[in-house]
């Protein structure tokens, strides 16, 4: 999914009360489209797991992760959950390395992993 495909069903999704997961980690949303996501989730306290895509701004025009990009667009998301309700599972991954096709996680950090070309 695009920006544009989630903010149709965006303002449906907060009449979930018993939700528990959220995966959404293999589309391609900008910073925007998280935000508004979790402030749309915000009353949805049964969420135990959430898992979002890496934000477009994150990668360079080539397409590679741009590791100190996506630690701080992914803390900013995660900064803004907390100040919405209490975090459970929050997770943020890239896409796939190009070349070793490993992915970069952010948890309540990023994870990095050693790209093996």
């Amino acid at each position: 999914m695009q920006d544009a495909d989630i903010r149709i069903p965006l303002p449906a999704l907060s009449q979930f009360s018993q939700l528990t997961t959220i995966n959404l980690k293999d589309n391609d949303f900008s910073t925007d489209t998280p935000k508004e996501l979790l402030r749309h989730t915000a009353n949805l306290r049964q969420l135990t797991k959430e898992q979002y895509p890496a934000p477009k701004e994150a990668y360079d025009h080539f397409g590679y992760t741009q590791i100190e990009e996506f630690s701080q667009r992914c803390a900013m998301l995660k900064d803004t959950l907390i100040s919405i309700r209490e975090l459970k599972s929050l997770r943020f991954k890239s896409t796939a390395c190009y070349d070793c096709g490993n992915h970069y996680i952010y948890e309540l950090e990023t994870i990095l992993y050693e790209c093996s070309l």
